[in-house]
């Protein structure tokens, strides 16, 4: 899912991303090599075994080990590494396998992208890389994983600047890697990209779409490009157009049958709206579809099955929710129903939404102190909205805004930060069919976290990763695995 950014942050995101590196190729999708091996952590090490339901999983069909959870037990906090970038736009992304285990990508202080697992794996953190120079994560989602807990990522190699000097020119590199194992050597390239933001989503059998916007030639309009891939193990397609004209933010989703949902605003004069456009798995593209005059894209949920739930409304000059807003459902088949207009702040973020496979939606949000959510039904009525948290002490810290994620059987984790000075983070649990757990602290008071990212499991583990604001700035993970 991606995240919205100000005129500014992309500029800036762009100037920091300024990397001189080697020389420039060709422009083309291409398989490449690489060498070395990635720092290994002092931690003791743990093997990640393959789960004997992967298989089964990988389609959607496989019911958990454990079965449902009536509740949570956290374990204790990992280090991860010294020195991770500050920037907002870079906050780690984590995902939870479905036997638990918890795998965060970043970005390093040294502009380096870096991997590293909860339990630990032999030579975390991971270089996937293997050792190129300066692989750099861009805005957007990056890391995902199949139903057999594979993992994609997708980093950028900086290979040249501009003459202007403040554009850089990079190559997409997009590697998996099996349970327990090693990013590939031999990932696939897209060559020469002048890349601003990227969405990447992949479903259960392993089939994957990833979408950037680039610039054509410096300072001129961006245009959305996209790369796909049919099953896990198959090959990436070149680079083709998205049918998303004029697409200033963007979101992509895609379902269990390889349907990919990318929802857009356009700020374009006459064309200013959220718009929504499929594709099915055969690649053909329906024409852009009109879901709200004059709003603004919040953030957008796909189910496995393929029902969706899209936020959107208006916006301030910076980018901020303001005024009316509203969630618009759309059916498996692609039928749109009437945009609902939402109370307070629920559903105003792209963190602060989820969908299980059965269509259900929770969207958050603050209503002045206290933290509220709410759930949908399958056919897009809502239900009343309910309280979290109460009487919250409100941070200011971007990266410690609230956040939900929700797994295809309907668990649901929400977190959120907490305290102005010296500020914390806290969580509640909420098995499928059962009440939320009460709330609990996620990180040490003594060490205020600054950028938080959660993630949940298809078996109902959860995973959360920080950085902290002191020097040197230190990464940790924490799991949470469901108990019956």
């Amino acid at each position: 899912m991606a995240t919205r950014h100000t005129p500014f942050i992309t500029a800036l995101a762009g100037a920091l991303l300024l990397i001189p590196a080697g020389c420039a190729t060709n422009g083309s999708v291409q398989q490449a090599g690489g060498s070395g091996t990635g720092e290994r952590r002092a931690a003791p090490t743990t093997a990640v075994e393959r789960s004997p339901v992967t298989d089964a999983r990988r389609s959607g069909s496989a019911s958990c080990p454990t079965g449902t959870g009536r509740s949570w037990v956290l374990h204790e906090p990992t280090a991860v590494s010294v020195g991770v970038s500050d920037i907002p736009w870079m906050t780690p992304s984590v995902v939870v396998s479905s036997i638990g285990t918890a795998t965060v990508a970043y970005t390093a202080d040294e502009g380096m992208t870096r991997t590293a697992d909860d339990p630990p794996s032999a030579g975390d953190p991971q270089d996937p890389s293997h050792g190129e120079d300066e692989p750099v994560l861009s805005p957007g989602e990056h890391l995902a994983l199949d139903g057999a807990d594979v993992q994609t990522l997708v980093y950028d190699h900086t290979v040249r600047i501009t003459t202007d000097g403040f554009f850089s020119v990079s190559d997409l590199v997009l590697t998996d890697r099996p349970p327990g194992g090693t990013w590939s050597t031999s990932p696939t390239r897209v060559e020469e990209r002048m890349i601003e933001r990227s969405d990447l989503a992949v479903n259960a059998s392993g089939a994957a779409f990833f979408v950037w916007a680039e610039f054509t030639t410096p300072g001129a309009d961006e245009r959305l490009r996209a790369v796909f891939r049919s099953a896990a193990g198959a090959a990436w397609t070149a680079p083709q157009r998205v049918p998303a004209p004029h697409a200033f933010d963007f979101d992509a989703e895609m379902d269990d049958r390889g349907r990919v949902l990318l929802t857009y605003d356009s700020i374009r004069k006459g064309r200013e709206g959220v718009y929504a456009v499929r594709r099915d798995a055969a690649g053909d593209w329906t024409p852009p579809r009109l879901i709200s005059r004059d709003t603004e894209l919040f953030g957008a949920a796909l189910s496995p099955g393929g029902a969706a739930v899209v936020t959107h409304g208006s916006v301030d000059g910076d980018g901020a929710p303001r005024g009316p807003h509203y969630a618009s459902f759309m059916t498996p088949d692609g039928s749109w129903g009437p945009r609902r207009r939402q109370p307070a702040d629920i559903g105003t973020s792209s963190r602060t939404i989820g969908i299980d496979a059965r269509g259900r939606a929770l969207i958050a949000g603050w209503d002045g102190n206290d933290l509220k959510g709410r759930w949908s039904r399958p056919d897009g009525r809502w239900r009343k909205p309910f309280v979290i948290a109460a009487n919250v002490r409100l941070t200011d810290e971007w990266g410690l805004a609230a956040r939900v994620a929700v797994n295809r059987r309907g668990d649901a984790v929400v977190t959120w930060g907490a305290q102005r000075r010296n500020p914390l983070a806290r969580a509640r649990y909420k098995p499928a069919g059962q009440n939320w757990t009460r709330p609990v602290r996620v990180t040490d008071p003594d060490k205020p976290p600054q950028l938080l990212g959660t993630a949940i499991g298809e078996c109902g583990h959860v995973a959360f990763t920080w950085s902290t604001r002191s020097t040197p700035r230190r990464l940790f993970l924490l799991r949470a695995t469901p108990r019956p």
